[in-house]
């Protein structure tokens, strides 16, 4: 929708005014059937059917779109990525601590992504920041 909201905009400084006002749902029901009145045909036996369409290509040229490239920088996560898949900890003996400890609160996936066990609900996906 946002598409065509771009069109519609881009249309607007073609007429002197223009007036748009949103109409919400309970109060857009008469245009509604008024839109499936025009969806309904009178064949010729008389018979009335409803005309079904497929919209094959979009009414206009999508814009494309920049790819940014984004460079992951260390983060927190990283040491416990490590040492869930590798077993592998500081030789500091605080700092493997502050590892390996909140370690049995996650686990990875087999695609390799790490979550957080949760105990009431689902597990938390942990995104890398």
């Amino acid at each position: 929708m946002s598409k065509y909201m771009s069109q519609v905009i881009a249309l607007t400084g073609s007429f002197k005014n223009v007036f748009v006002d949103h109409v919400g749902h309970d109060l857009n029901s008469h245009a509604d059937a008024l839109a499936g009145l025009r969806a309904v045909r009178a064949t010729h036996d008389g018979n009335r059917t409803i005309v079904l369409g497929e919209v094959l290509t979009p009414s206009f040229e999508p814009e494309l779109q920049e790819v940014m490239d984004i460079h992951l920088a260390p983060s927190w996560i990283d040491p416990l990525i490590a040492y869930l898949k590798h077993a592998t900890l500081p030789t500091d003996c605080k700092e493997a601590h502050k590892i390996r400890c909140p370690s049995a609160s996650y686990f990875l996936d087999p695609t390799g992504v790490m979550y957080r066990r949760s105990y009431i609900g689902p597990d938390l996906c942990v995104i890398h920041e």
